[in-house]
């Protein structure tokens, strides 16, 4: 943890927390699904490097998306 992470403000921690968590909780093939969607590659290429097809990615990544969602609404931070 940072100096600046160590004194920000506790009430954002949690989430940051608990979003962490949530990540680390998923199969290493969807962590690795979000790394590469994030890091700015298309469904296309994602598809290719992971060896799936474009539509199962879109729909993987929208799945994902829901999940996490679901997950941090159900474990509000505080």
């Amino acid at each position: 943890m940072t100096e600046a992470e160590e004194t920000e403000e506790p009430s954002k921690r949690p989430l940051q927390t608990q979003v962490n968590a949530a990540l680390k909780r998923l199969s290493q093939r969807d962590q690795k699904l979000l790394e590469l969607v994030y890091s700015g590659m298309n469904a296309s290429k994602v598809a290719e490097e992971m060896g799936d097809t474009p539509q199962n990615i879109r729909q993987r990544h929208h799945r994902l998306l829901k999940k996490l969602t679901a997950e941090l609404n159900s474990h509000p931070a505080h």
